[in-house]
């Protein structure tokens, strides 16, 4: 059985029971009544997790629970304690569930055969897949690492056209599967696109703010819902799908705000080595691209232009009174914007100026990967940059002048989680990657990050 259903799961379940207690104990010190009963207990799958590691779990639940409770995530709404049940092939007895039981059953299931320690069984080499026999090779932890096998198909595709997936010659499968991602990225693309009008100000397309904001954001797609962050009255907006608690972004309606600047971000694996990177290009006179390389790919890139953004964001808010907006781009966006700087560099008469005001090329889907890019940005830009969140702040003010200086504000590691806290509260599904996340700790705590 894998270790996130054996032990993450019930040690998420564990501290998720316990914060919820904590909060009826702080409840019950103010009532009348005592605090309820509520089951804390580790409940863990029995000969997998040692009585040693077990005891080392036990041993660290109180600060979990604690650090949960004490944060700005919010908890859920139980009216039963969560318990976990763990279900694998070699599952002699299934468990016993009453129809009304006094917990909230989390089913850990695992197709995997559990093989024990010392024991004659042997993990197996071929199994039964449609009708027939195949092979394969056992690779421990390899379900963990679906992204650099799984070829882009999701668990949703699969079920989709499993039947296909299944009946399919091994040798022909790759070739399939690369076809249905690709007809999948296309088809949530086209319907994107489908749901956009080009025209500014479209009632169809605008997020249901105000009519100020509309008139400011109307050529953007409605399903990208901008949302202010870290709240609705801040000057930066993230446009990477809902968010799961309903929010909208009130700061376009501000009058000390004087446009919207939208920052179209573009991934990719590393600059070449034979070009100086360039971060951020122009694409119209309201819009930038910001070419993110990839954390795990490549990490001392990806902290350059961390901080290359911010610098970009800092000057828009501080000299322009702008507000940003931060969405997914395309390779089309960066190939325009690159087109554009070489013919500027051809023609040095040519003015910023007379670049369009604004583009219509569509955005990509705001779909899982968008928000794991942009996520850990958004992080960097609200802790680096105070005045982002502050739009009370006047232009000539002594606070925003310090807060808006080109030097790093003092950041703590609480800091950074409670606000990397907040975030993934509204997109859980956009959580970053650890790696990303270990560059903005250093970039907002270190001054010698480099």
């Amino acid at each position: 059985m894998p270790d996130a259903l054996s032990k993450t799961v019930p040690i998420w379940c564990a501290v998720i029971n316990l914060a919820i207690s904590l909060r009826r104990s702080k409840a019950s010190e103010t009532s009348e009544h005592g605090p309820d009963e509520w089951d804390t207990t580790l409940y863990l799958p029995p000969n997998i997790v040692s009585p040693s590691e077990q005891s080392q779990i036990t041993s660290r639940l109180q600060a979990w629970a604690e650090a949960l409770e004490g944060s700005s995530l919010p908890l859920p709404t139980l009216q039963k304690p969560l318990r976990p049940f763990f279900l694998h092939p070699s599952t002699s007895v299934p468990p016993a569930i009453p129809s009304d039981p006094p917990f909230t059953p989390i089913l850990c299931l695992s197709a995997s055969r559990w093989v024990g320690k010392g024991s004659m069984d042997e993990i197996p080499s071929v199994t039964r897949v449609a009708g027939g026999t195949v092979g394969f090779e056992y690779v421990q932890g390899a379900g963990d690492d679906d992204e650099l096998w799984g070829r882009g198909l999701k668990p949703g595709l699969f079920h989709s056209n499993k039947e296909q997936l299944l009946s399919v010659d091994r040798d022909d499968l790759p070739d399939l599967v690369d076809e249905l991602v690709t007809e999948a990225k296309a088809d949530a693309f086209t319907h994107a696109v489908g749901g956009m009008s080009l025209a500014t100000g479209d009632s169809e397309c605008i997020p249901e703010t105000s009519a100020t904001t509309s008139s400011l954001i109307g050529s953007y797609l409605s399903d990208h819902h901008p949302t202010g962050v870290p709240g609705p009255s801040s000057r930066l907006a993230l446009a990477i799908g809902p968010p799961i608690s309903p929010s909208a972004w009130l700061f376009p309606t501000s009058p000390s705000c004087s446009a919207i600047h939208y920052v179209r971000v573009v991934p990719i694996d590393k600059p070449s080595k034979h070009e100086t990177p360039q971060w951020i290009l122009t694409l119209t006179q309201d819009t930038s691209v910001f070419v993110c390389p990839l954390a795990k790919s490549d990490l001392k890139g990806y902290t350059h232009s961390v901080a290359a953004l911010v610098d970009h964001v800092r000057r828009l808010v501080r000299d322009r009174s702008s507000s940003v907006m931060l969405c997914p781009g395309g390779k089309a966006d960066l190939e325009t914007a690159k087109r554009q700087q070489q013919q500027q560099q051809l023609d040095p008469a040519k003015s910023p100026a007379t670049l369009p005001e604004t583009t219509h090329q569509p955005l990509p889907p705001a779909d899982v990967d968008s928000r794991k890019l942009i996520l850990p940005l958004a992080l960097a830009l609200i802790l680096a940059i105070p005045s982002i969140s502050q739009p009370d702040l006047q232009p000539d003010s002594e606070s925003e002048s310090e807060s808006d200086s080109d030097e790093m504000p003092e950041t703590t590691k609480a800091e950074i989680a409670d606000v990397l806290h907040g975030l993934v509260s509204l997109w859980p599904d956009g959580n970053p990657p650890r790696a990303a996340v270990k560059r903005v700790n250093q970039y907002l705590m270190s001054e010698g990050w480099e």
